[in-house]
């Protein structure tokens, strides 16, 4: 008996049975002896005895991990055992499954309604642009015809006034209406202008926002279970995390982390 335990006291075993099929009184003297007992004591794997007698006790069975009265019971302990085990695998695995399942769940809703929310404000924001800009064409090209007309009825009234004055002061009326016209025509170009370049600058920061332009500058989103994570304590050694870049989905496995001081694109 000794010599199969040291035999097998360092192999990767889950529990060893000792058991005996029935016998005489004598037979117990096996198992009351001191070196048996010792060496039951000092085995680093669970031992089980089933060494079969309902009324004596052995040394074996004071020094063994779970002491049964015979082998049946000794099986019968052992698939319970095995049996309660899987129940809480089992369960754990359904929690683990229900709790991923939510997880995901939330965090589609919560992309979900962040997409519909930048979409919304980028709408509202181009639409409030553009009505902007037509009231500011508008008020524009009123006013523009405002100072015409004005400009209009003063080089009528002066010409009705000096019908007798040099050709030159007519000349001169002419050129300030021409002068006139043509800084409008100048101040309603570049005011337009002015107002397509902030409205350009704007579309150009909405796409600069957008996670497609994000991902071609060289970042990058990083799942785990699919579910998007930025919080690195969520990512463990050995955790299958996907990597999806501006082209690739990248599937690795995570060897180590280490702490990032975050200096490296500081401008």
């Amino acid at each position: 008996i000794i010599q199969a335990f040291q035999a097998h006291s360092e192999r990767q075993y889950d529990a060893i049975v000792i058991v005996r099929g029935g016998g005489s009184q004598s037979d117990f003297i096996l198992f009351d002896n001191y070196t048996v007992g010792r060496t039951v004591a000092k085995c680093p794997i669970p031992i089980i005895t089933g060494i079969g007698h309902q009324r004596n006790e052995t040394v074996c069975d004071l020094m063994a991990h779970t002491s049964t009265k015979t082998p049946t019971q000794a099986a019968e302990f052992i698939i319970a055992h095995n049996r309660n085990f899987e129940d809480r695998i089992m369960s754990l695995q359904k929690s683990m499954i229900i709790k991923s399942q939510q997880l995901q769940a939330y965090y589609a809703q919560q992309l979900g309604a962040l997409n519909t929310a930048i979409i919304s404000s980028t709408r509202h924001r181009l639409s409030s642009l553009r009505e902007r800009l037509v009231e500011v064409n508008q008020v524009t090209i009123n006013r523009s015809k405002s100072l015409i007309f004005q400009q209009k009825n003063a080089l009528t009234l002066l010409a009705s006034q000096v019908v007798s004055r040099p050709k030159i002061t007519i000349y001169n009326r002419l050129n300030d209406v021409q002068n006139t016209a043509s800084n409008i025509r100048t101040f309603n170009a570049q005011f337009f202008k002015n107002k397509k370049g902030y409205l350009g600058h704007y579309i150009s920061v909405i796409k600069l926002m957008s996670p497609d332009n994000i991902l071609k500058k060289g970042f990058a989103i990083v799942k785990v279970n699919d579910i998007i994570v930025s919080d690195p304590d969520k990512i463990l050694p050995g955790s299958a995390i996907e990597v999806i870049l501006a082209d690739n989905r990248i599937h690795a496995t995570v060897e180590r982390k280490q702490p990032y001081h975050g200096s490296d694109f500081n401008l």
